[in-house]
């Protein structure tokens, strides 16, 4: 595992650089494991959780106001996994070549907000899995960019199964 988070995290950020080479976590179990239920305000932007091993997941979270950015995680079993979240925000996030799922949604709450995925080559592109009702007026936000030019998927190329739905209601 490249990060491990410990039991309760809250207000972290790991950040790479703005621009130019990403900073690259290859750990064989996991880039990042940050899947403590009690973890609140966490930030991961401009990151390489990517495997040459093919194995592991490549960012796992859970939580409350996590944010995803900039993020590959390409050949993992799983390329993001994020369990029992609320207020997630993934934006541009690239998994191709996952043997499992490019991003795993796993019991998550509104508001969850999705931009830009690139899932190509997965065994699954997206999986969710209960999730709804929602508790409050926000549900699973269906995003566009600012310039309306890529939508909440941008790609699933080559997926074996685009998105899988398991035990979902009212999205």
């Amino acid at each position: 595992t490249g990060i491990q988070f410990s039991g309760n995290i809250a207000n972290a950020t790991v950040l790479g650089p703005s621009s130019g080479t990403q900073v690259v976590f290859n750990g064989t179990t996991a880039g990042i494991n940050a899947s403590a239920s009690v973890n609140a305000n966490l930030t991961f932007q401009n990151l390489d959780v990517s495997s040459t091993y093919g194995t592991g997941t490549g960012l796992h979270v859970s939580g409350v106001n996590i944010e995803i950015a900039n993020v590959v995680a390409d050949g993992r079993s799983d390329g993001v996994r994020a369990s029992s979240t609320t207020n997630l925000d993934i934006r541009r996030l690239q998994a191709r070549s996952a043997a499992l799922r490019g991003l795993f949604l796993e019991a998550p709450s509104a508001p969850l907000f999705l931009e830009e995925l690139t899932l190509e080559d997965c065994a699954t592109g997206l999986s969710i899995s209960n999730f709804g009702p929602p508790t409050t007026p926000e549900r699973f936000a269906i995003t566009r960019s600012v310039a309306g030019s890529v939508g909440t998927i941008a790609s699933l190329a080559d997926s074996d199964t685009g998105i899988q739905l398991s035990n979902v209601r009212d999205i």
